[in-house]
């Protein structure tokens, strides 16, 4: 996970030291702040992205164990699913 995030911060401030200095508008402090701001958020999004796909992945995997032992699944557990998903026992619906 922190290779993935050293790397974006990397290339973001690899490529802001080489567009920064030609780019008109704002100064090269305040695009090299601007940028190394939006690998922040590139970086977070991506380690939500990677908890959220675990989440799933951990649930489904339960869900298919219940499956082929042919046990019921816990309603929480597949509350939880629509919850994440937003199927049809989410708030979101």
């Amino acid at each position: 996970m922190h290779e993935v995030s050293g790397r974006i911060e990397r290339v973001t401030r690899a490529l802001a030291a080489v567009l920064a200095p030609t780019a008109p508008g704002p100064s090269q402090a305040q695009r090299i702040a601007a940028l190394e701001a939006r690998a922040g958020r590139l970086v977070e999004r991506t380690r939500l992205a990677r908890e959220l796909h675990d989440s799933v992945g951990h649930v489904l995997g339960l869900l298919r164990e219940a499956e082929r032992t042919d046990r019921p699944a816990p309603q929480r557990m597949l509350r939880d699913v629509d919850r994440v998903v937003g199927g049809p026992g989410s708030a979101s619906s």
